[in-house]
């Protein structure tokens, strides 16, 4: 996954605005380990401070938006040319069709805060952690 943001912080323009552009790809990969399949790194996050605007520029992705009682408010395909508003602090779980998927989010915040909840780590990470067996 690859995201890229333009944001108040790099771009003062925006500040008055009240606007930010955050554009991403996402494609499928290959399990390394015990996966039979090709499957794409599901990131699964939220974004405080603004609503989102989500237009898919090439290909596509399955999307599933839940609100913030845990009720699914969208489950499905996003499409090229298709666009999907995300409200404020809604979590959203994306996973890449197998062409992958290329999107751009309009946010109406200059400086939101995206959180991601789940997803890939990285490899130092998890070899940085000591585990003692009882």
């Amino acid at each position: 996954m690859r995201v890229t943001s333009l944001t108040g912080h790099n771009f003062p323009i925006l500040n008055s605005l009240q606007v930010s552009v955050e554009r991403g790809t996402l494609s499928l990969i290959v399990c390394a380990y015990a996966c039979t399949q090709d499957v794409a790194v599901p990131p699964l996050y939220y974004t405080a401070g603004a609503q989102s605007v989500v237009y898919a520029v090439r290909g596509s992705a399955r999307l599933q938006v839940v609100d913030n009682i845990g009720a699914a408010v969208f489950d499905g395909e996003l499409r090229r040319g298709q666009l999907l508003v995300v409200p404020e602090f809604f979590v959203v779980l994306t996973e890449a069709g197998k062409d992958g998927v290329e999107y751009i989010a309009f946010k109406n915040d200059a400086s939101p805060v995206t959180s991601r909840i789940a997803g890939p780590i990285a490899p130092g990470i998890m070899n940085s952690y000591t585990i003692n067996v009882v």
